[in-house]
């Protein structure tokens, strides 16, 4: 794969909100849902967008766009 960068990317980036949001379910307090609902829910966006990217280049790879 040429474009595995932005694969990983997004996999490591859909990490982060996944273990702030375990933390935050195991020790509900202010600080780890604004941990959650801030930074984690950036790396989220970036992990979609970035998904996004990696779709859209392989489909022009292939021809289908």
């Amino acid at each position: 794969m040429r474009s595995s960068r932005l694969l990983r990317l997004a996999i490591g980036a859909m990490v982060v909100p996944l273990v702030l949001m375990l933390i935050a379910c195991v020790v509900p307090s202010p600080r780890t849902l604004g941990l959650f609902l801030g930074p984690g829910m950036g790396a989220a966006a970036i992990s979609l967008v970035a998904f996004l990217l990696y779709v859209l280049r392989d489909l022009r790879g292939r021809g289908a766009l």
